[in-house]
């Protein structure tokens, strides 16, 4: 029987340091549920001692089943997202890992623990940035006591087309961001972000840029999500959004300590 260790987000952290420079690839335990470093094809999952792994996106075999989407939304925050709290940012190859958490006023009774966490790439036409929002409502009961409940989302972000030689602070982490206090500010509800740019004249004009929701805000419970996924969302650019988002979000894990 193949020895196995007790799951921690800082052992997970741990192991993928460790095996930074490892040649070999990553694949995905279907046990526990994330993704891990292997060697060799037939080697047993670290947490859960699992000797079957898929490489491939685990959705290949049931894309229009939602519960199979569901559920694959919640392991890739728990086992790709919610563990990478410890850094504000963090270089990858081709962009950055971002995470920003508000803090909580006193007194404030809805829309709290705001958190966005985001994968960035930067291409030939500008950045593409994948991001993942958490936040909580709190509500009244009947009898006065307060109830909070968690939320999660997943969001995409593609930069406009600005003159590169007058815009030169508009980076991935300007539009991050820009992003997340945009979140704050309007409690999650909004679909762009404005800002001031300048034109090859050096002439200042606002530009508003879209921000993709991928899906319906979801519940979050311990070992779940709940709620729906419409079929606007399955049948328009923000599915497609969804699963480019979903996928970005397994690189966290992959190139954790990243050397710069």
């Amino acid at each position: 029987m193949n020895k196995t260790e007790k799951y921690s987000h800082k052992r997970y952290r741990e192991i993928l340091r460790q095996t930074q420079d490892n040649t070999g690839r990553y694949a995905f335990c279907h046990r526990c549920r994330r993704y891990m470093p292997m060697e060799q094809s037939d080697d047993p999952c670290v947490f859960c001692g699992h000797t079957q792994w898929d490489s491939a996106n685990p959705l290949k075999r049931e894309i229009i089943n939602t519960r199979v989407l569901r559920q694959y939304m919640f392991e890739t925050f728990k086992g790709s997202v919610e563990p990478f709290t410890a850094f504000g940012k963090r270089k990858w190859k081709n962009g950055h890992f971002f995470y920003r958490k508000a803090p909580t006023a006193e007194g404030q009774r809805q829309f709290c623990n705001a958190e966005l966490w985001c994968v960035s790439h930067h291409g030939m036409n500008g950045y593409f940035l994948s991001m993942c929002a958490r936040w909580s409502n709190r509500f009244v009961c009947r009898d006065g006591s307060m109830e909070e409940m968690s939320f999660l989302n997943f969001l995409t972000f593609e930069s406009p087309a600005l003159c590169p030689d007058t815009n030169t602070d508009k980076d991935d982490a300007f539009y991050f961001d820009r992003i997340f206090e945009t979140m704050v500010a309007c409690r999650h509800m909004f679909h762009e972000i404005s800002f001031k740019a300048s034109d090859a004249n050096g002439q200042e004009r606002t530009v508003d840029a879209h921000v993709e929701i991928c899906c319906e805000d979801m519940s979050l419970y311990e070992n779940a999500l709940s709620g729906s996924i419409g079929y606007d969302h399955l049948l328009k650019l923000s599915f497609t959004c969804l699963m480019t988002a979903l996928n970005d979000f397994t690189l966290i894990p992959r190139y954790w300590g990243y050397k710069e």
